[in-house]
C-alpha cells in the first residue's frame, strides 16, 4: 500500500492497472471533476446517509454527526434505523428508498448493507464509506456455518431476551466499547427480542450473498475504514479496496465501534473525503 503523505490513508493498488488508484487519473478523482454541472461537499445540496450496525440505534451516530456539523456545516445529515420483516436485499434496496440519492456511511452490518445497495442501486449511492464491515463470506461452507450459528443466536435472544441476551454479546472482546449500562439499556429498549432474532437471521452473512465478485462494479468514490487494533477488519478492509477501483482506505486509532470509539477522528475522516468530492447537482 502506498501513503498519500501528511493524511493517514494507504491507497489500495488497481488490479487493471497494476499502478495506484485514487489519482489524478482515477474516473473520480478525489480532487473532484471538472465538467458538468457540480456541487461540492460542503454545499447544502450534498447529503450523507448514515446506517448503524446490528441492533444500534440512531444514537450510534450522535457523536459522528455532531462533529460532521461542526466541520461540514453545510452537509445534510440523516440516520435510518434498519427496518424489520425484510431479507437482506430488501433491507439495503429499503433503506436506498428511505436515503435517496446521496453519500451513504455504514458500520458493520450497516457498512454491508451500503455495499448491496451500491451495487444494486448505484444511481442512488454518490459515494460510500465502509466502517468495521466486509463484503460477506465467499466461501460457500463457511457460509454456511456462519448461518447455522447466527440462527442459534437468534434462537438465544429469544430465549434470553433482550437484555440479557446484549450484555452477553458485548462481553466479546470486539464489543468492549459497547459495555455502558446506558447503551445497553437504551439499545435493549429498541430492540425486542424478535428484532434482534429477525436481524441476526435474516440480514446474517450466512444470508446474503457474498458481494466480493461484486465490488469491481462500484464505480462510486469509496473508503474503506477500521480500528487500528481490529486487525481482522483491518485485513478486510485492505482486501475490499484492491478490488474496487480508485478506492482509499482508513486506518483510525481504535478498535471495532469507531463511531464510539473515536467519533471526532471517524467524523475528520469522513469530512476529508468528502470534502474532496464533486457530486452532480440534485434536478
Amino acid at each position: 500500500m502506498a501513503s498519500e503523505p501528511g493524511l493517514g490513508w494507504f491507497i489500495a493498488p488497481t488490479q487493471a492497472s497494476g499502478g495506484l488508484a485514487g489519482g489524478p487519473s482515477a474516473a473520480h478523482s478525489l480532487q473532484g471533476v471538472s465538467d458538468g454541472e457540480l456541487v461540492s461537499a460542503g454545499s447544502k445540496e450534498a447529503r450523507l446517509v448514515l446506517v448503524p450496525g446490528f441492533g444500534h440505534t440512531r444514537s450510534l451516530w450522535q457523536r459522528v454527526e455532531e462533529a460532521l456539523s461542526q466541520m461540514l456545516p453545510r452537509l445534510e445529515l440523516s440516520v435510518v434505523d434498519l427496518p424489520d420483516a425484510l431479507s437482506f436485499e430488501q433491507t439495503a434496496s429499503a433503506i436506498g428508498e428511505l436515503g435517496g440519492q446521496a453519500s451513504y456511511c455504514g458500520y458493520s452490518l450497516g457498512g454491508r448493507l451500503c455495499i448491496q445497495l451500491a451495487v444494486s442501486r448505484p444511481d442512488l449511492v454518490q459515494s460510500l464509506i465502509v466502517v468495521s464491515s466486509t463484503a460477506g463470506i465467499e466461501d460457500k461452507v463457511e457460509r454456511a456455518r456462519r448461518l447455522e450459528a447466527d440462527l442459534a443466536l437468534a434462537e438465544r435472544a429469544l430465549k434470553l431476551g433482550s437484555r440479557a441476551f446484549l450484555e452477553e454479546w458485548v462481553s466479546q472482546p470486539l464489543f468492549s466499547a459497547l459495555r455502558e449500562e446506558a447503551l445497553i439499556a437504551e439499545r435493549a429498549s429498541a430492540y425486542p427480542p424478535e428484532r434482534l432474532a429477525h436481524q441476526l437471521d435474516a440480514l446474517s452473512q450466512g444470508r446474503q450473498p457474498s458481494l466480493w465478485a461484486r465490488l469491481a462494479e462500484i464505480t462510486c468514490p469509496v473508503m474503506f475504514v477500521a480500528g487500528e487494533a481490529d486487525e481482522r477488519y483491518m485485513a478486510l478492509a485492505a482486501k475490499m479496496a484492491e478490488r474496487v477501483p480508485g478506492a482509499l482506505t482508513r486506518s483510525l486509532e481504535g478498535g471495532h465501534c469507531l463511531p464510539l470509539e473515536a467519533p471526532r477522528e471517524l467524523a475528520a475522516a469522513i469530512a476529508q473525503f468528502l470534502s474532496r468530492l464533486s457530486y452532480p447537482q440534485q434536478r
